[in-house]
């Protein structure tokens, strides 16, 4: 990772005893990351591309999407707040 026009503070907090260091640029190396997550297939697809397609994987994506348009009406009433008391 490049940084440029670094401040670098060194101290405790709440005491007035630090020091200030300032770089015009400053690399730092980072770990190769080796968690990531998976994106599915079936997650990428258009909803009409999973309507008309036979394979499991793509009807139970498509089921998960219906199901949270049809779940909105009933949780919708629970959203709104009382803020006169």
């Amino acid at each position: 990772m490049r940084l440029e026009n670094v401040y670098q503070y060194d101290g405790t907090p709440g005491q007035g005893d630090f020091s200030i260091a300032q770089f015009d640029v400053q690399l730092i190396l980072l770990p190769e990351s080796t968690e990531f997550e998976e994106i599915l297939e079936e997650e990428s697809l258009a909803t009409m591309e999973l309507i008309g397609s036979n394979q499991a994987e793509h009807q139970a994506e498509f089921q998960w999407r219906l199901s949270i348009i049809l779940l909105i009406p009933e949780i919708y009433p629970y959203s709104s707040t009382n803020e006169s008391g």
